[in-house]
């Protein structure tokens, strides 16, 4: 009973956009929410961002919100919901990410490299990635098959496969961007 009522006290001072309280829930939640999201999204850079999102999100609507739930609820509730959302983008911007590779092994301007050190130092990285990861990114990239084939073909969920192919792009690109 007496968390409930401090729930909705808390409730009714965030509504009121009370900045203490909003600070303190803020204090509370924020590091495990982020190592949450990492559960979600690999880089701990997006998942600090889709953390600090939803509370930019609580703090601009907290006076229209309607939360049923405990504070600590809404905001895991949310940072998931944020979460899916990217990965749901991230097939978006594998095509963008692939056509930026193309373009860079394609391009005439190779002052750090020739095109075959490039190529070759993609493959190195790519060598290096953990075996699953290996076998989705040369599925993705080598054989252009698409998620959902992936998927069947390896017998991993879609979800699986993207974030197989999120971690082997951050580390190719990284090893990518420490070469040249």
């Amino acid at each position: 009973m007496t968390q409930n009522l401090n729930e909705k006290l808390i409730l009714t001072h965030l509504k009121n956009r009370n900045h203490d309280v909003f600070k303190m829930i803020f204090n509370k939640h924020y590091e495990s929410l982020v190592k949450f999201a990492c559960h979600y999204l690999i880089d701990v850079n997006a998942a600090e961002d889709a953390t600090q999102a939803v509370f930019i999100y609580l703090w601009e609507h907290c006076d229209e919100l309607n939360i049923k739930t405990s504070v600590r609820s809404y905001l895991y509730r949310a940072v998931k919901n944020r979460c899916l959302n990217q990965l749901r983008l991230l097939n978006i911007r594998d095509k963008h990410e692939l056509l930026y590779l193309e373009a860079v092994l394609e391009s005439d301007d190779t002052e750090y490299m020739q095109e075959n050190e490039l190529l070759h130092s993609i493959k190195a990285a790519v060598s290096e990635l953990p075996k699953k990861m290996q076998m989705v990114f040369m599925r993705k990239y080598y054989n252009q098959l698409s998620i959902r084939e992936i998927g069947h073909e390896m017998s991993h969920s879609i979800n699986t496969v993207k974030v197989h192919l999120h971690k082997s792009r951050y580390v190719v690109r990284t090893s990518f961007e420490c070469a040249t």
